[in-house]
């Protein structure tokens, strides 16, 4: 899906990245109320049941927001997950 500055086109509702951050500290993946703590000093909590491992120590992680809900991807990954700012 191509994207044009930030926002995903050909899809609706459209997804915007707000943030792009490197994780600080090892990443290992998506587990249920992991926090995610960016270097910018956002930290973000998973707020969903999903598992997913995936090791790295310089991940670079992207929060999207739709609708006033925030979902985190971390780049090599294929999925996203839904987090709140903590």
């Amino acid at each position: 899906m191509p994207i044009v500055s930030g926002r995903l086109i050909n899809q609706l509702p459209i997804m915007e990245i707000t943030t792009t951050s490197s994780i600080n500290g090892a990443c290992e993946g998506f587990k249920k109320d992991r926090v995610f703590e960016l270097l910018n000093g956002a930290k973000w909590q998973q707020t969903v049941e999903k598992l997913t491992l995936h090791k790295s120590s310089n991940a670079v992680a992207q929060i999207w927001t739709e609708h006033k809900r925030n979902y985190l991807t971390i780049i090599g990954m294929t999925s996203m997950v839904e987090v709140k700012q903590v």
